[in-house]
């Protein structure tokens, strides 16, 4: 979580794909925002949520992250210190049914 950000709210989206010569492609979604608190007792309270999925064709390797956060800018003099909490998951998985090993 990016606690200093200019307006109340920022959006992201990500897709790629690479590898385009190779017989398993890899390809990336990110989806990823963050929301500015601009009043109350939570003024400039930076709150996020991150999505992310990467993929290989054809083997079955995926990974699929989530994550969401918190931060909050403290300023004193001329400096500004965040702090903040992210707390996220990630789930793995090989699909090993299309796998075939020298020894079949």
């Amino acid at each position: 979580t990016n606690a200093h950000i200019e307006s109340s709210f920022r959006f992201g989206l990500n897709y790629r794909m690479q590898w385009f010569n190779l017989p398993n492609k890899f390809s990336t979604v990110q989806l990823e925002g963050a929301y500015k608190v601009q009043e109350g007792a939570l003024k400039n309270f930076t709150t996020s949520i991150y999505f992310s999925h990467d993929m290989v064709t054809k083997t079955g390797l995926s990974n699929l992250g989530f994550n969401i956060g918190g931060a909050y800018p403290i300023t004193f003099k001329n400096h500004e210190l965040a702090l903040g909490i992210n707390l996220g998951l990630i789930y793995r998985k090989i699909d090993m049914s299309n796998r075939s090993f020298p020894s079949q």
